[in-house]
């Protein structure tokens, strides 16, 4: 085992997941995922068709979890810039993970994700969306060496609601999956996890703010859902 997945499992307090008899292969699928932006926030879809317009935007999110009979926390706090091109939503994004229970074991992040309308379907109020969501990340950590790349694809499926004449809601649901690389030392490891997301975005029908709270699941026994919340600003 590499000193990175050792700081890994730091951040992580692995005695939850001893218990369970985890192959490491599984636990550096999990690990990457979300210590890199493409598990370790929780989706954004604001719905809103994009076919033929042009914006750029800011987005911000915060994503939260702890394990199951820990007294402890970890928090993932992202910015990205956001560029909307026809079909296409591109976020370029800067993090940092935040363990409450470890000093020296913040990660630095950075990633990237585009979604595409792959299909449309208007009636009844409502705008059906299907999208194609591929994603890249990077972690490194702030104390030693050791890195994480991470890639991942999943398949938004949403519904603008059209509540009223000035409120958007949007429900979501965004089945994935990811691969990790964890390399330090001349040492490293791969692994891949299935994700499952999912939540509820709110905006003006004619407002550039979009309020999300949502919830992402990395499939791995022992391993807590992770919550959080994210704001965007397009124009």
């Amino acid at each position: 085992m590499s000193r990175f997945t050792a700081i890994l499992l730091a951040v992580f307090l692995s005695i939850p997941f001893a218990a369970h008899a985890q192959s490491e292969s599984a636990f550096v699928g999990y690990a990457g995922l979300i210590t890199t932006p493409v598990g370790g926030f929780t989706p954004v879809v604001s719905g809103k068709p994009n076919a033929g317009v042009k914006s750029t935007g800011l987005q911000l999110r915060v994503a939260r979890w702890s394990f199951d009979g820990v007294d402890d926390n970890t928090t993932n706090i992202g910015a990205g810039l956001v560029l909307g091109r026809g079909r296409t939503r591109t976020v370029l994004e800067a993090g940092y993970l935040l363990s409450e229970g470890c000093n020296d074991c913040g990660i630095m992040m950075a990633g990237a994700d585009l979604q595409y309308d792959l299909a449309q379907s208007t009636g009844s109020g409502a705008t059906l969306v299907a999208m194609l969501n591929p994603a890249v990340g990077v972690g490194v950590p702030t104390e030693g060496g050791g890195s994480v790349v991470t890639v991942g694809l999943s398949l938004p499926l949403s519904a603008s609601i059209n509540a009223g004449t000035q409120l958007r809601v949007v429900p979501f649901v965004s089945p994935g999956f990811g691969f990790s690389w964890l390399s330090d030392s001349g040492d490293s490891q791969t692994g891949s996890r299935a994700m499952l997301g999912g939540g509820v975005s709110v905006g003006g029908q004619s407002s550039p703010l979009i309020v999300t709270v949502s919830a992402r699941k990395i499939f791995l026994d022992g391993a807590p859902t992770i919550w959080g919340l994210g704001m965007g600003i397009a124009r």
